[in-house]
Formats: structure tokens, C-alpha cells, sequence
């Protein structure tokens, strides 16, 4: 499915639109290391794992709009409640 599809797929199910509930709003060195994690898949584990929408926020926030999320609850937005998750 393409991003452009995404609205009329929701729209066919009847559903009022879409809730995003995991995206990454993070301070640029985080986001790296984040993104850096996701390059080095294939070596690590053997699976690529790309990064479909590697842009900026006011980009991703945009996209989430296009593709019709009425409501973003982000997972961390350059705050201090950054963790590991390892």
C-alpha cells in the first residue's frame, strides 16, 4: 500500500481516520542513534529493518496528517523522558 492510499483505505472500513500511537519526536542526537540502530539491522541481526519516513518532525507530522491521523500521540517529544530501551 503507498502513502496515498492510505485515506481511502480507512475512509472503505468506515473508520473516521487514524490515531498514531509510536512515533519518535526526539532530540537530534537520539533520533541518530535511533536511526543508526535501525541502518546497522542487516549486520546485527541478520534482517533489514529501513526507515520509511527518516525526516524531519515538522515532516513526519505532516505525513501522519496526509495520511489522515486526526489525532498523534508521540512517544517522546524532546523532553528528558528519554530511556534505553535495551
Amino acid at each position: 500500500m503507498r502513502d496515498e492510499d492510505v485515506p481511502a483505505w480507512w475512509g472503505a472500513l468506515g473508520l473516521p481516520g487514524l490515531v498514531d500511537m509510536h512515533v519518535h519526536f526526539l532530540p537530534a542526537r537520539v533520533m541518530a542513534a535511533v536511526w543508526r540502530f535501525f541502518d546497522e539491522a542487516r549486520e546485527r541481526y541478520g534482517v533489514s529493518w529501513p526507515v520509511t519516513y527518516r525526516t524531519s518532525d515538522a515532516e513526519r507530522i505532516a505525513t501522519l496528517r496526509t495520511l489522515g491521523a486526526g489525532s498523534i500521540q508521540p512517544w517522546c517529544i524532546r523532553t528528558n523522558l528519554v530511556w534505553r530501551n535495551r
